[in-house]
């Protein structure tokens, strides 16, 4: 991995089976979530961890002539769940299962937890925050921006952000896959932009 570039890659990982966690094939170290992609150098702490089949995948940053910068997202807020701390630790009350049961001997209740309104997580120094993967800000679910005819998800343009040098080249022609690609300093990035309209 380039020495000078710290790359979070976590920020891209997410909770579908081989996505959980950053992973080495070939040469490479790869974090994605299923729906955005990085690439670095071989890290080999990650060579262990078993990713995705990653076959297919446009990895043809080369032939694009033109990168523009990312376009300028609203003010995002800061994370409901972890309360703009980035991670959290399971619910003390309930346990970690979002509700709270009891009986009285006759009958058994159930109630969604106070504390952490039925996440089972709340606010705190232990995990990476599920909802805004340790970033401590997001946007409200599937928030998006046109751009360049493209529907892109504003958090994953967040988590693009917050890389080095970051840029994006679009190649609307491309009628086969529309993946939009990114690069910054150390690595580089696939992006699916969003359905519009329910295509």
């Amino acid at each position: 991995m380039t020495k000078d570039v710290k790359i979070r890659l976590e920020l891209f990982c997410g909770s579908r089976p081989k996505m959980g966690e950053p992973f080495s094939q070939g040469v490479y170290t790869y974090a994605t979530n299923g729906h955005i992609l990085v690439r670095v150098d071989k890290d080999p702490k990650y060579d262990k961890n078993e990713g995705p089949c990653l076959m297919g995948l446009p990895f043809d940053h080369d032939k694009f002539a033109t990168w523009q910068k990312l376009p300028k997202l609203p003010k995002a807020k800061g994370c409901e769940l972890c309360h703009g701390k980035g991670t959290v630790d399971e619910c003390s009350e309930c346990g970690g299962k979002g509700a709270i049961k009891w009986s009285n001997g006759r009958h058994a209740y159930e109630a969604e937890c106070k504390s952490c309104n039925g996440d089972g997580l709340v606010g705190g120094r232990g995990l990476v925050c599920p909802n805004c993967r340790g970033m401590g800000t997001c946007h409200t679910y599937q928030s998006s921006i046109l751009v360049k005819g493209f529907q892109l998800d504003m958090n994953y343009l967040e988590r693009i952000k917050a890389l080095t040098n970051p840029v994006l080249a679009f190649e609307p022609d491309d009628t086969c896959c529309k993946i939009i690609r990114f690069k910054f300093d150390g690595g580089v990035g696939l992006l699916m932009p969003m359905r519009q309209g329910g295509q």
